[in-house]
């Protein structure tokens, strides 16, 4: 009973510290997101080179949410060009967490248009004036990052 309750102490601990430093879960973000792309594309078209990320922006962010989108450009060996747009969802998964006595973080990636610059501020001042959770608005299946890339990848 104890040991329950140490736990959820330090993950209460672990959120609130996450909530101060909102920025951290952005640059973790920033940081997986490359590699989700990779895997993602090599596993629609086999292997790719040349990746290129840019018109990259922040959607959103609170304490266990990021939001990013991006264009992405790469060839396939057979020199086909390849230009997607994506939006990218990384969680801290709060309720996995708990289960197993440790941080786990979610990610998912979708096929969809990119949204103009005001388009998003629009966007948050909607979620912000509702007082409502972006997690109501979000249609994504995300899964558990097997193979977090860390700090090694992180780019300010």
């Amino acid at each position: 009973m104890t040991r329950r309750i140490i736990i959820i102490l330090a993950t209460l601990l672990a959120l609130c510290a996450c909530a101060k430093r909102t920025p951290e879960l952005v640059r973790l973000a920033k940081a997986q997101m490359p590699a989700t792309i990779d895997s993602t594309l090599t596993y629609e078209y086999g292997a790719v080179k040349d990746i290129q990320i840019d018109s990259f922006a922040l959607v959103y962010h609170d304490d266990s949410i990021c939001m990013l989108q991006c264009r992405v450009r790469c060839r396939t060996l057979n020199e086909e060009s390849i230009e997607k747009e994506y939006r990218y969802y990384y969680l801290f998964d709060i309720l996995q967490s708990n289960l197993n006595n440790r941080m786990i973080f979610s990610d998912g990636l979708t096929e969809l248009p990119l949204l103009p610059e005001e388009r998003i501020e629009s966007s948050l001042k909607e979620v912000g004036d509702n007082h409502e959770s972006v997690y109501d608005k979000m249609y994504v299946r995300t899964k558990p990052i097997r193979h977090p890339v860390g700090n090694k990848y992180m780019s300010q």
